[in-house]
């Protein structure tokens, strides 16, 4: 597995002057005004994570939803899976990354199982970069959905 954190760097602006402390360039369009890392995912890698305390809770027959900003410069295939030790949780996802610069994708996932333990894994076919990957469940107090509001400013 090929990880790696990319923070921005200050740069100098054309006139000569540097930026002010703590604001920094962004490396073309970001999703997030404020994200200073992204992850880089090698072709062929992947990256997992456990969410919080035990790990990612899912209940059986409930609707989440994946979304993800990502980019690739030739294009890749990303493939989205819930699981734990038991195996998969709900059925993996492939969202296909268009080559160039961030976008925003989304899927959705029903559990096929319940569990407290889940590990949300993703997998790219090709060199990627990912950023604000996200799995929310669709049952929310008050039906908050953060990844419903518009592109950052």
């Amino acid at each position: 597995m090929h990880v790696t954190h990319r923070p921005y760097q200050a740069e100098t602006r054309p006139h000569g002057k540097r930026f002010p402390a703590g604001r920094h360039r962004r490396p073309g369009p970001r999703p997030r005004l404020g994200d200073r890392n992204y992850l880089s995912l090698g072709a062929g890698s992947s990256v997992t994570n456990a969410g919080y305390n035990t790990g990612i809770a899912l209940e059986e027959g409930k609707k989440y939803d994946f979304s993800v900003w990502a980019r690739a410069e030739a294009g890749s295939t990303l493939t989205v899976t819930v699981q734990n030790a038991g195996g998969t949780l709900a059925t993996a996802r492939q969202i296909a990354v268009r080559k160039g610069g961030w976008a925003r994708y989304r899927a959705t996932f029903t559990a096929t199982r319940t569990s407290t333990a889940g590990r949300r894994t993703v997998a790219s076919s090709a060199a990627a970069a990912l950023d604000m990957v996200s799995l929310f469940p669709r049952d929310t107090y008050r039906s908050s959905r953060p990844w419903t509001a518009a592109s950052p400013r």
